[in-house]
């Protein structure tokens, strides 16, 4: 009957409603419990089926309970770092023991929002309610298990991956190095390093020229100077580089003057080999004119005499008309007549017809003036002019020029008192040299009392101009060139004289460098190949000897007297001799039959000769006589095997020996010298060369940085460039001391390579080598490292086509200013302890050390659901995955629509006090009204009783 249904009805609602009040009761009690989620109480009607329009059947009412899992709880700030919470979904992993044995009740994830965890005794990270916090263990390199390169290989998406977050674990660790960056710019300004070198330094073992100056003429073995090379000018040596590069350069390029210390002779001759005789009829071709009376008149080409002065002859074989030999050959007092004929005054008249010219083949006549061997000095240091007195000169003749190209014309002035050199006056052979020194652009020096002169710049033409050789009736003339010996010098290419001459001619060629050290004393001179890279090598270049012609007659010997000092010139036709061969050089004939035409002894063999005379097809060759010869001359052959060398100025002495390249000859037999390949001067491997780990070579740039072991031990590793081209660096990575590590390489390297960049100062290219991954093992017992080297972002230019990386300037750059180091991180440390926790939004755990290192040791997984709400409450606010919640998905933080990790926070109970206040009410009430229910039922029920 319906009173009965009324009264269970009205109990389901009693425990309805009493079921309502426990929950309201829970979540007023949880109101501050954190990350409290709370539930409320749902109801539902229960309907009895056989219920109709005429009899209503009491069904009754039963609750249930729902979770508000998802709603989120206010974040509230707290002092605690490792205070956790999420903003957003998701729930932190935790199990209910920090170790559980796999199977076991307490290896089951469980989930929760409450993350006020601490540390306890043994360093585990536990909440209020006792739950241990899960993450993923990372490794050195902050992997997480499962990613490659992490030697924990189960998946992170696996609860099995997940270890209870214990920091305590990674106090005291070392960290190893395992990557270095370096930022820093390379000056684009330096100069690229210099290559090998040979150093050239004047032969010591030659008196003339130790210790001389750069700008100091070097002599060599002419005229008796004392050398060790046979050197001679004309001499050529080769500079060769392994790259191919090869330049020759000559030595010459000045003049030698007469010998002050010798007597007037035929041995006393400078470049223009003056003799002191005139052959008469070759300076003049009218020779002697005969006319009536006793006087002859002699024409001589400015003979610079005046009246009163003497001339001696000889080589008159018999009478001049009337007049004997013996009156002839003798010394006559002479008349001027003018600037290129005297006059002599004989005993004897001669008669015959006036005009009538003598033939002057063999008669000589010494017409020199002057008391001394050279100018009336007979030592360098000894006045000029003392004998006849400068006032016997016209002020013109006490003057002489001296034109250079590039200096013009420069006159040097002769005063007999004390000379002001540097205005260019002189008054003997040592001040001469010193004013002509003094002009700028020329060169001199007395050596074995001879004066050489020459232009600094080698390769000028040297020009000299007497002031007045033929002089006035009253005043002689003076011929300073041809009294000092000199000659003019022709222009010429890679010509050298001097250390700093042929250092400008090397620095005029490609690929090559001369520096020369210590200027002005003992001067040497570094001739390099720029490139540090490359070999240099130094080698004389002798000019090979050629066959004299053994088809017909082709050595022509002249026939006739010839008197001492007169020339016998010997022509050669030879159409093959070198185009080498020029008029001036000196040849040495071997292998013919001596004595051929009437020459004396062994002549023409054994006796430098002087080339004359040059044609195509012939040369001639001139031998002066050492005293009077009659030659039958003639035509003749030459057998086979005859050989003519060129001697004196075409590469007779050893240039590489002279400039002391190789040891000096030191008076041995002269044989083309030649260096040792040399260099290269920068070797990374230091096989061939040297390299900057071993000291050997300073680096332009390096910088250290300190790196560290497995064991925390720190080593300093220095990183080391050299510019070896426009825009290219070699580069070494070495560790200091070298006895820190074992390595294939040398002096402590572990890495060499190249560094290029381009024309913006960007990053071009690193050699593999220098990037690595670089293993380095060390001697100490500490496992490898491995280190990753990061110089920065290489690649093209900017704009460059189809370039798929652009170089860029974050790490090295190459400018136009100073080295400059940007940055120089590395990731290792020494033993450091752990002083601090943080816990970042995305999860990380990160350890602060002693050692000022940071460490992510472990990152905190979010668990998402399907159905948040649909989770199992569990004491300890905590949670399990039910089927209605589904399976646990385990995801980063921020990833997947899951919230982020805020740190020194705690998620409060999301319970709305007032909410539950007013539904305790409406609990209340309603319960109070099922009661009366019950009781007025029960009244019903007693009336029905009583009836």
């Amino acid at each position: 009957m319906s009173l009965y249904g009324a009264l269970f009805g009205a109990v389901s609602g009693l425990r309805s409603q009493g079921s309502k009040m426990g929950i309201i009761s829970d979540n007023i009690a949880n109101v501050n419990t954190v990350g409290y989620k709370q539930s409320s109480a749902n109801f539902q009607t229960l309907v009895v089926g056989d219920a109709s329009a005429t009899a209503y059947q009491t069904g009754g009412v039963r609750s249930t309970t729902r979770m508000a899992v998802t709603k989120q709880g206010l974040l509230s700030a707290t002092d605690s770092p490792t205070d956790i919470a999420i903003s957003g979904n998701g729930m932190f992993v935790v199990r209910s023991l920090p170790n559980p044995q796999a199977g076991d009740q307490s290896a089951i994830p469980l989930f929760t929002r409450a993350g006020s965890f601490r540390q306890d005794s043994l360093g585990n990270f536990v909440n209020a309610a006792g739950y241990y916090l899960q993450g993923w263990p990372l490794d050195r390199e902050g992997r997480l298990p499962g990613e490659p390169g992490n030697l924990n290989t189960t998946a992170f998406t696996n609860f099995d991956s997940l270890q209870t977050v214990n920091v305590e674990s990674s106090s005291g660790i070392a960290q190893a190095t395992t990557t270095l960056a370096i930022g820093a710019n390379l000056d684009a300004g330096e100069e690229i390093f210099a290559g090998e070198r040979g150093t050239a330094i004047p032969d010591i073992l030659a008196a003339s020229n130790a210790n001389i100056n750069a700008s100091a003429i070097i002599v060599g073995d002419e005229y008796g100077f004392a050398g060790q090379n046979n050197l001679h000018r004309g001499d050529s040596f080769r500079v060769l580089t392994g790259a191919g590069l090869q330049y020759d350069y000559t030595y010459g390029g000045f003049t030698v003057g007469r010998d002050t210390s010798v007597a007037n002779g035929l041995v006393n001759f400078g470049d223009s080999r003056t003799t002191n005789t005139f052959l008469i009829g070759l300076a003049s071709p009218a020779g002697i004119e005969v006319a009536a009376g006793s006087s002859y008149t002699i024409n001589i080409a400015n003979h610079g005499m005046i009246t009163g002065d003497q001339v001696t002859l000889a080589g008159f074989a018999g009478p001049l008309g009337a007049t004997p030999a013996a009156e002839l050959n003798a010394t006559h007092t002479i008349t001027r007549v003018d600037a290129n004929s005297f006059t002599i005054t004989v005993i004897t008249p001669h008669g015959g017809a006036v005009g009538t010219p003598v033939a002057p083949a063999s008669i000589t006549a010494n017409t020199r003036q002057f008391t001394g061997n050279v100018l009336d000095a007979s030592s360098p240091t000894q006045g000029f002019l003392t004998s006849l007195g400068a006032s016997g000169f016209t002020p013109a003749a006490r003057t002489f020029t001296i034109t250079t190209p590039s200096g013009g014309a420069r006159v040097f002035s002769f005063v007999s008192g004390s000379p002001n050199t540097a205005a260019g006056q002189f008054n003997s052979l040592n001040t001469l040299a010193t004013a002509i020194d003094a002009a700028t652009g020329l060169s001199a020096r007395v050596v074995n009392s001879r004066l050489i002169v020459g232009s600094e710049d080698a390769n000028e033409s040297v020009t000299f101009t007497n002031g007045d050789v033929t002089g006035s009736a009253t005043q002689r003339g003076i011929d300073w060139v041809l009294e000092l010996g000199l000659a003019n010098i022709s222009g010429g290419s890679r010509r050298f004289n001097s250390l700093q001459s042929l250092a400008t001619n090397v620095n005029l060629d490609t690929g090559v460098s001369a520096t020369v050290l210590n200027p002005l004393s003992t001067s040497s001179l570094e001739i390099r190949v720029d490139d540090p890279l490359d070999t240099i090598r130094f080698l004389d270049l002798p000019t090979p000897p050629f066959l004299v012609p053994i088809v017909g007659t082709p050595i022509a010997v002249p026939a006739g007297a010839f008197a001492a000092g007169a020339a016998i010139d010997i022509v050669i036709t030879d159409a093959t001799a070198p185009t080498t061969l020029a008029v001036g050089d000196f040849v040495n004939i071997s292998g013919l039959t001596n004595g051929i035409g009437g020459l004396p002894g062994t002549l023409p063999n054994g006796t430098n000769l002087q080339v004359v005379g040059r044609t195509a097809g012939t040369y001639t060759v001139r031998y002066t006589a050492p005293f009077p010869v009659t030659l039958t001359g003639g035509a003749f052959a030459a057998p086979a095997g005859n050989v003519v060398s060129i001697v004196g100025e075409s590469n007779q002495g050893s240039v590489v020996g002279a400039l002391s390249l190789v040891p000096s000859l030191n008076f041995a037999p002269y044989t083309p010298q030649a260096t040792a390949v040399l260099g290269p001067r920068y070797d990374a491997s230091g096989v061939v060369g040297d390299n900057m780990a071993s000291g050997d070579i300073t680096a332009q740039f390096s910088r250290n940085v300190r790196i560290y072991d497995s064991l925390g031990t720190g080593h300093d590793i220095r990183l080391s460039f050299i510019k070896t081209a426009v825009n290219t660096w070699a580069a070494e990575l070495h560790v200091l001391p070298a006895s820190d590590i074992n390595s294939s390489l040398v002096n402590g390297q572990v890495a060499t390579g190249t560094v290029t960049f381009n024309g913006d100062g960007s990053l071009l290219s690193v050699s593999t080598s220098l990037t690595g991954p670089i293993p380095i093992n060390w001697t100490n017992g500490a496992a490898q490292s491995t280190i990753d080297l990061n110089l920065g972002t290489a690649g093209p230019i900017f704009g460059t086509v189809g370039a798929g990386i652009i170089g860029l300037t974050d790490g090295m750059s190459q400018f136009d200013s100073a080295y400059n180091v940007r940055f120089a991180n590395q990731n290792g440390a020494p033993v450091g302890q752990l002083v601090s926790v943080s816990i970042d939004e995305e999860g990380f755990v990160i350890g602060s050390y002693s050692n000022g290192e940071t460490q992510e040791l472990y990152k905190l997984p979010i668990a998402d659901f399907t159905n948040f709400d649909g989770l199992n409450p569990i004491t300890g606010n905590v949670f399990s995955e039910t089927r209605e919640s589904g399976e646990a998905n385990l995801r980063e933080a921020g990833t997947n629509g899951t919230g982020m990790v805020v740190a020194g926070a705690l998620e409060q109970s999301n319970v709305d006090l007032a909410e539950q206040l007013t539904d305790m009410i409406v609990a209340q009430r309603a319960y109070q009204a099922n009661t009366r229910v019950i009781s007025t039922t029960d009244q019903l029920l007693d009336a029905l009783n009583q009836l």
